[in-house]
């Protein structure tokens, strides 16, 4: 009987990169923040596409 099943979710299954600069990008949105910032805190962070208007 299984009781237990592990899921590796990074970059195995799912497009982690992806989703994390999507959740930044909203969340600096929602912050009020302009684009030019975004794209600087995205750039800082080191995470290419998430700095799109």
């Amino acid at each position: 009987m299984i009781k237990t099943v592990l899921f590796d979710l990074d970059d195995t299954l799912l497009d982690f990169h992806k989703a994390e600069a999507q959740a930044l990008r909203k969340a600096l949105e929602q912050l009020g923040l302009e684009p030019g910032r975004r794209r600087w805190i995205c750039t800082a962070l080191s995470m290419p596409g998430c700095g799109g208007a």
